[in-house]
């Protein structure tokens, strides 16, 4: 029976409408393991029924019609139970697979077929959204080349070409469209961010630093080459070493991760020293609301504010391209009579770093002072046997303890949290700061380049008469 239907598609000049099923699977393909089962299977019942059981040549009658609503209606109910939403990358996608599947059930007339068609590319083009790999980018020209035989197929209404004649006349109208498609990408105005704006997971492919950390959270971005943003300073760029780029700041750790503390009233005073440094940057879109900025800024960008721990916030999250000036000096103090942020600093969590706490209450015991405590962690880290690694071996039981009396091999952010413990142990309140450092000049136009493989994170501690200080342990292993 099904080899009939096979049949009477092909000998009754319908072999377009298999054509096209095979390429919109070949479209959806790359989203099986991404959607649920469900989603996938209806997509191929639906897909199937034009095959097997819907006839083009015959007018849809009125229970077809209720047929179709009732099938629109589970689609749209269970993306909502699957997802809670209709929009945002992932739910807008399963729902686009469902949805083809039912414009290829109704698909009869030529426009019908062009719609399903170009759908079908739409979809196709969706998988950039999750990846954009070379083998990627070769499989979906393969894909194109497919619709566009399917298209020819469709217009070859005398069958006088078969389907190898129809796939290199398909590869030739690629070729001949290259010198357009070059054109319109040098001159086609760029739009920042997606072309659509879709809330919740629209944004969900940038990458880079986030408001919490755990092992790895930094450490991942350290192969990526993308562009975090630009700087242009109206004077010479500071010293590497200066080059600080303050974004979250992170108190709170439940033993693993680490959290920002919670929103308070701006009670920090900043002292700054030397001259002033002026600059302009050009920031990606992040999908967060702060900014990054050189430490220590005077003041926030208009539209922003300073938070109580110095970080630059923005009142909703930035999906576009944004370019702010800011004034810092690298020459600062903090200070704060804010007693409730420094109790929190001090906070360690119940039942995890023994060791490390253990480690910390000594150097207190033996009488050291705050300063002297500081340069005793970081001359261990120097003088034993810690190396730095972007490939740090997994720890699975208690991290910070494990890096520091087991593997001593880590990434920024083990050392930073480690050095955290350690201060807060010892009785002196300390926090982690997240963003990145150094950067890379342009020599042609002169712009200082940061990407996310420059995410750092490094250690703030409270001191006598000094206040908040900056301590990259990083530094004391990896200059």
């Amino acid at each position: 029976m099904v080899w009939q239907k096979l049949r009477y598609k092909l000998t009754a000049g319908r072999a377009e409408y298999l054509w096209l099923f095979a390429v919109i699977c070949l479209a959806v393909l790359p989203h099986i393991t991404r959607v649920p089962v469900w989603i996938t299977g209806l997509f191929i019942l639906l897909a199937l029924w034009k095959i097997l059981v819907d006839d083009p040549s015959r007018k849809p009658r009125f229970m077809g019609q209720l047929v179709r609503l009732a099938i629109a209606g589970i689609i749209i109910t269970g993306t909502l139970v699957t997802y809670g939403t209709l929009t945002g990358r992932d739910a807008g996608i399963s729902l686009l697979i469902m949805l083809t599947g039912m414009k290829f059930l109704e698909t009869r007339s030529q426009r019908d077929f062009y719609i399903t068609a170009y759908i079908g590319m739409f979809l196709l083009l969706t998988e950039f959204l999750y990846s954009q790999s070379i083998l990627i980018a070769v499989y979906m020209l393969v894909v194109v080349v497919l619709f566009v035989g399917t298209l020819i197929t469709h217009n070859d209404n005398n069958g006088s070409r078969n389907t190898g004649e129809r796939l290199r006349t398909a590869g030739a109208m690629i070729i001949q469209s290259l010198p357009l498609m070059l054109i319109l990408f040098v001159l086609f105005p760029r739009l920042p961010g997606p072309i659509w704006g879709l809330p919740r997971d629209a944004h969900a492919g940038l990458t880079g630093i986030d408001d919490e950390m755990e092992p790895g959270s930094v450490s991942r971005l350290i192969n990526s080459d993308d562009i975090a943003f630009r700087v242009k300073f109206d004077a010479a760029v500071p010293k590497q070493s200066l080059l600080y780029w303050r974004g979250p700041v992170l108190v709170q750790t439940d033993g693993v991760k680490w959290f920002p503390d919670k929103p308070g009233p701006f009670n920090t005073q900043v002292t700054v020293a030397g001259n002033p440094v002026s600059y302009t940057v050009t920031l990606e879109p992040t999908d967060h609301d702060w900014l990054y900025a050189l430490e220590m800024p005077d003041k926030a960008p208009t539209g922003g504010k300073l938070a109580k721990d110095l970080q630059l916030k923005m009142p909703g999250p930035i999906h576009n391209r944004i370019r702010y000036t800011l004034t810092s000096y690298t020459d600062y103090k903090i200070t704060t009579d804010d007693t409730d942020a420094l109790a929190n600093a001090l906070q360690l969590p119940a039942g995890y770093h023994p060791r490390a706490v253990a480690l910390g209450k000594s150097w207190r015991a033996q009488g050291l002072n705050d300063s002297q405590i500081v340069n005793t962690a970081l001359r261990m880290f120097h003088e034993q046997d810690f190396y730095y690694t972007t490939t740090p071996p997994p720890m699975l039981r208690d991290v910070v303890d494990q890096f520091l009396f087991e593997s001593r091999r880590g990434f920024c952010e083990h050392y930073a949290a480690a050095f955290t413990i350690l201060m807060r142990a010892a009785g002196i309140p300390a926090r982690i700061v997240t963003g990145y450092q150094g950067g890379s000049v342009n020599p042609v136009d002169g712009y200082l380049v940061v990407r996310q493989r420059d995410a750092h994170a490094w250690t703030e501690v409270w001191l006598p008469g000094r206040g908040w200080t900056r301590v990259d342990p990083t530094a004391a292993v990896a200059p």
